[in-house]
């Protein structure tokens, strides 16, 4: 019999179905409940969201971090090109029923490069990003794309 109808089948298991945004692969990733200890619900992903204001010449951009991801740290930033990379002038994260969330207006027509800063000093990208880039120290950069 096949392993992954097996395990589709087996309530000690959770399926994920990826697709690659970079490449646009998609795959089945399943684990054992008691790896992960529960079955993340879908809702509780990272996301961009972008709000087109009627000027025309901002958008506003919710950024949404699930506090599954941060290892027990209770404090994220979002640094980027917006704010020069500046862990002072990096705009707070706050925690909404388990979702970290913080918003920026951006100009619109340009594409923003940026990355989470996690309070326990860990960087992490957003796995929703619009694209990744290269960055000068060997990482890659989430980039969200604001053109209007």
């Amino acid at each position: 019999s096949d392993r992954a109808t097996d395990r589709s089948r087996n309530l000690n298991w959770c399926r994920y179905d990826v697709q690659s945004r970079r490449n646009g692969l998609k795959q089945v990733i399943y684990f054992e409940r008691g790896f992960m200890q529960q079955c993340r619900p879908h809702t509780t992903t990272m996301s961009l969201k972008k709000k087109f204001l009627k000027s025309g010449n901002l958008c506003t951009v919710t950024f949404s971090l699930p506090k599954e991801s941060l290892n027990g740290a209770t404090e994220v930033k979002i640094l980027g090109y917006f704010n020069e990379w500046n862990a002072d002038r990096g705009i707070p994260m706050k925690d909404k029923s388990g979702i970290f969330t913080g918003s920026i207006n951006l100009p619109c027509n340009e594409e923003y490069q940026f990355r989470y800063l996690i309070g326990n000093g860990t960087w992490e990208n957003d796995w929703a990003a619009d694209k990744y880039v290269a960055s000068p120290f060997g990482v890659e950069n989430s980039v969200v794309n604001v053109v209007a």
